[in-house]
């Protein structure tokens, strides 16, 4: 596999100041030859005075973390007074449900937005194993996670920082055996039409069984294709209600929201017929796209809209 990346892009840079602190945030799509490994990247640096917590729900990406300064808390959505301190570096699997995480002090920290197959050949790592789990990068490749932090640690500035980790990653991918045009093909039918793909078609026209279509998927992708078709039917319509309670805002499947327990933001177009929504959605009826919703984010789609504000 070849990979050379040659440019640097400008970034997209957001501000936030309010009672919960302050931060800047930018974003930059991965560079062309990463695309379809790297959707792209996030940097932010801040201080929260007061603990913020952000509500990820799930989507097709997989994260991997650098932070360099305090560490981001994974609270247990069973039991939020159980805290796991994610300190230097960390890999996000795909997950089934939503995942809550807190921060204070000082922010500074890169997200690589992988694509699963991406993670699989940048980790070297059966992606089964990450899901519906955070797990330090160190603990899934120990060199690999000193280098990077030493060598972006070392470096200055949001922009040469992107750049040095793209590099990084297309020398690794370089490296690693593609992925069978076959299950690449899968993937991208399961994307484009998450709610009418046959899945024992997709296994025929694959050229395996299904039970061997589905270890695959395991294996390179972190999920089965039925719940991959879940999920991306899921930010269809995550994305749907946004469109519906927030004027058409844009954001990006993968990226969390923070969750405020009191916030009642009026929602807007709260004539909107849910039930219109679900259908176009793909959903049999109002009550399963309430059903899906609930399992994937623990909230009904208003509720949703009334208690999660964009980051």
């Amino acid at each position: 596999m070849q990979m050379s990346v040659s440019r640097t892009a400008n970034l997209q840079v957001f501000e936030h100041h309010s009672c919960l602190g302050q931060w800047r945030v930018a974003e930059r799509r991965a560079d062309p030859c990463l695309r379809g490994y790297v959707h792209g990247f996030v940097v932010s640096e801040g201080y929260l005075p007061t603990a913020v917590r952000e509500w990820h729900v799930p989507s097709l990406e997989v994260s991997v973390v650098l932070n360099f300064a305090s560490p981001h808390r994974l609270l247990d959505t069973s039991e939020p007074k159980r805290v796991t301190d994610c300190r230097t570096g960390w890999v996000v699997g795909l997950h089934s449900r939503h995942r809550l995480t807190e921060a204070v002090g000082a922010r500074d920290f890169i997200v690589i937005r992988f694509t699963p197959i991406g993670a699989h050949l940048f980790l070297k790592t059966p992606m089964g194993l990450l899901t519906d789990h955070t797990i330090e990068l160190k603990e899934i490749d120990g060199p690999l996670a000193r280098l990077v932090d030493n060598r972006v640690k070392a470096t200055r500035g949001w922009e040469a920082r992107i750049d040095l980790v793209e590099r990084l990653i297309a020398e690794r991918l370089a490296l690693a055996r593609p992925a069978s045009p076959a299950l690449l093909h899968s993937w991208q039918r399961l994307l484009s039409a998450p709610n009418t793909t046959d899945l024992a078609r997709l296994a025929s026209e694959s050229g395996c069984s299904r039970r061997h279509l589905i270890a695959q998927f395991h294996t390179q992708f972190g999920m089965a294709p039925k719940t991959i078709a879940r999920i991306r039917r899921f930010n269809l319509a995550v994305r749907a209600v946004n469109r519906v309670g927030r004027n058409a805002i844009q954001h990006p499947a993968g990226k969390p929201y923070l969750h405020l327990e009191s916030h009642s933001k009026r929602i807007a177009n709260a004539e909107t017929s849910w039930a219109d929504l679900a259908l176009n959605c793909g959903y049999y009826d109002q009550s399963h796209f309430i059903k899906e919703f609930r399992a994937f984010a623990d909230v009904t789609p208003v509720e949703f809209l009334r208690r999660m504000q964009p980051g």
